[in-house]
């Protein structure tokens, strides 16, 4: 909390309104971080560069800041701000394309899986994979069919088809962690198509194809850097697909959603100020994004 009076050039920090970050400020010395306003207040969204720190004594932290141009800052008295090291805005928005979340027979499809595999029936597949190099392949045909798989470890490649009977759900949930995986999914049939897929770590490549007659819906999530992900949700309608993609190095997108209407799509971000924008790219260089809608 900046307990400066209104119009300094500094964020007074007060050890007593909170020790601990009053002592990692100081062992930081946070000289050429951001200073950036909570986006609770009032003058949220705006920032400052710490231009210099000093300790007036044990209870004190003078925090001198300049503005974008050089000049210097002056930051809200009372206000709550926060630090960080990366460089600010970083973020570059995307197009939005639509709402996210699952429509209400996506949510009804989600559920009925779910209790599918809970109660035993249709084809079910639960696992924890834990190591490095791991060659998964998972063939599910005919009867709605369930997929809840963990893999813990690096090198992982995960390959998956289901291929259902008319009207047979299918459903993915698939969470790796680790670096260099690569992530296959393949959803045929005519009922509702489901997939969770949240991959941690580096150098990833996920690929997903959900097709034949309507109700689909991907939720991808990849944390990390240098990513490369493609999604194609064929007609004919009741597509969706919530996509979220972090790191600092270039990604590579690729969204195709077929025919015949009802498509969404959503690249949702929490940018570094906190507020919430559709999509961003963090990377230098940029990132590259391909979105097609017929």
């Amino acid at each position: 909390m900046n307990v400066s009076g209104q119009g300094s050039n500094y964020i007074f920090v007060f050890r007593g309104n909170d020790p601990a970050f009053y002592d990692a400020l100081v062992a930081y010395n946070p000289v050429g971080w951001t200073a950036v306003c909570h986006e609770s207040q009032a003058c949220a969204g705006t920032y400052f560069t710490i231009s210099a720190v000093v300790q007036v004594d044990t209870q004190s932290l003078y925090l001198y800041l300049v503005d974008a141009n050089g000049n210097p800052g002056t930051p809200d008295s009372g206000a709550w701000y926060y630090f960080t090291d990366e460089p600010y805005p970083v973020a570059k928005t995307t197009p939005v394309y639509g709402s996210s979340g699952l429509t209400t027979a996506q949510q009804i499809k989600t559920d009925a899986m779910l209790a599918a595999a809970n109660a035993g029936q249709g084809n079910t597949v639960e696992a924890n994979i834990v190591g490095d190099s791991n060659d998964v392949y998972i063939d599910q045909a005919g009867a709605p069919s369930y997929i809840s798989l963990m893999i813990l470890g690096n090198n992982n490649s995960f390959n998956s088809t289901q291929s259902m009977d008319i009207g047979a759900h299918a459903y993915n949930e698939t969470e790796i962690l680790g670096d260099n995986n690569n992530v296959n999914l393949i959803q045929t049939g005519s009922g509702m198509k489901a997939a969770f897929i949240n991959v941690t770590g580096n150098s990833n490549t996920a690929s997903v194809t959900q097709k034949d007659s309507g109700e689909h819906y991907v939720q991808l999530d990849i944390t990390g850097d240098s990513h490369s992900a493609t999604i194609l949700q064929e007609g004919s309608g009741n597509h969706e697909a919530t996509v979220s993609l972090d790191g600092t190095q270039p990604w590579n997108f690729n969204l195709t959603q077929g025919g015949t209407n009802d498509q969404t799509f959503t690249l949702p971000h929490d940018m570094s100020d906190g507020s919430n924008v559709s999509g961003s790219c963090n990377a230098i260089g940029g990132c590259n994004l391909t979105v097609t809608q017929q």
